[in-house]
C-alpha cells in the first residue's frame, strides 16, 4: 500500500498532527497558499510576475532548473529591497 500524501497551507499544528499517522507521512506544501504568502511580502508591481515565475518553476520537469529560478527571483527581489530601503534612507 502506498503512503498517504498531505497537502497542508504550513501550519506547524497541522503538520505534527498529520506526522501522527508516521514518522514517514509525505507532506506537501500547498502551492496556491505559499505563493499567496510570497505575493504578499512583494511590492505590489512585482505581484504578477512574482507568481508567474513560480508558476513556471512549479511546472518544470528539471529540478535543477526550477531551482534556478526560484532562486534567481529570491536574488532579484531581495536587490529590488535593499534599493528602496536605500531610497527611503
Amino acid at each position: 500500500m502506498q503512503e498517504p500524501i498531505f497537502i497542508l497551507d504550513g501550519a506547524k499544528a497541522l503538520s505534527k498532527a498529520v506526522r501522527a499517522f508516521g514518522r514517514q507521512t509525505l507532506i506537501q506544501r500547498c502551492q496556491v497558499q505559499r505563493a499567496c504568502n510570497i505575493a504578499e511580502r512583494c511590492p505590489k508591481k512585482h505581484v504578477a510576475s512574482v507568481r508567474r515565475t513560480l508558476r513556471k518553476a512549479w511546472e518544470l520537469d528539471d529540478a535543477a532548473e526550477a531551482e534556478r529560478l526560484i532562486r534567481d527571483l529570491a536574488c532579484t527581489n531581495a536587490i529590488e529591497t535593499c534599493k528602496a530601503r536605500s531610497a527611503a534612507s
